[in-house]
């Protein structure tokens, strides 16, 4: 539909009991997500969001996304 959406993906590592929670937003909307118990035992530290591959250089970057959808599980 061309039209812009802010965005913000929000790790809280104490919220949820410590458990630790996701706040994903689009536009006016938001989605909390809390993490089960034990999720970070694994040594997963969850402190990046990574769509593109980490380089060097010091430049911004510019991305557009196209028709996107997502899905998540409960």
């Amino acid at each position: 539909n061309g039209k812009q959406f802010e965005w913000t993906f929000k790790y809280d590592p104490q919220a949820n009991g410590g458990n630790g929670e996701v706040r994903v937003t689009l536009g006016d909307e938001e989605t909390l997500l809390p993490m089960r118990p034990g999720a970070r035992e694994g040594g997963a530290k969850f402190d990046r969001f990574g769509m593109l591959p980490y380089l060097q250089g010091g430049h911004h970057v510019e991305i557009f996304f196209d028709d996107l959808s997502y899905t998540v599980g409960k």
